[in-house]
């Protein structure tokens, strides 16, 4: 009878985990607001002030500031204020530069920014969002830099970088790109 009552126990007890896991294996949400060391991997010790809602936390660091992600834009007229609506790459940012309309062209290692699937090569807007209408192909290794050619008509976007193609054109690392069109230019029109 006692072994009955055992067996009774663990049955009960696995149908019990079987039905609360979903609820206790919930998935976290990351708070992209917390700020960030330059070390993560050597925070040593956190604690919590729930009282006046305050973390102490202590480590092998030597830097702590907002979580920015892998690149960011902030106003250098009110003292470095990030904008906190960028869109954010989901990977490295190797280069950045202005589109000359209050606007920006970044390169790098990511495959996704803002939501949007766009690998190596985007183009932000004044207004802060993914352009659409930017859409190059990318294929095989990341963007390393960008230089805007604004003194010939069109403007010339040069990317440079580890890739070898650029919307299925050989491109062997260097192209100038029409940015409007995305159509290739030849590298000096001069």
């Amino acid at each position: 009878m006692k072994q009955l009552h055992i067996i009774f126990i663990l049955i009960a007890a696995y149908i019990a985990v079987i039905l609360l896991s979903p609820l206790l294996s919930a998935a976290q949400t990351v708070d992209e607001n917390l700020w960030v060391t330059n070390r993560a991997k050597n925070i040593i010790s956190i604690a919590r002030d729930v009282v006046r809602n305050r973390v102490f936390i202590g480590g092998d660091f030597t830097w702590v500031g907002p979580n920015t992600g892998y690149g960011t834009a902030f106003n250098m007229g009110t003292g470095g204020e990030r904008y906190r609506d960028m869109p954010r790459p989901n990977n490295v940012v190797n280069a950045a530069i202005s589109d000359n309309d209050n606007g920006w062209y970044i390169g790098g290692g990511f495959s996704r920014i803002g939501g949007v699937d766009q690998y190596a090569l985007a183009h932000i807007r004044s207004d802060r969002t993914v352009d659409l209408s930017f859409r190059p192909t990318v294929q095989e290794g990341p963007v390393r830099s960008l230089y805007l050619d604004t003194e010939v008509n069109p403007s010339i976007l040069y990317v440079g970088g580890d890739f070898r193609l650029i919307n299925g054109v050989v491109s062997q690392s260097f192209i100038g790109l029409d940015p409007h069109s995305l159509r290739r230019l030849p590298r000096d029109r001069r």
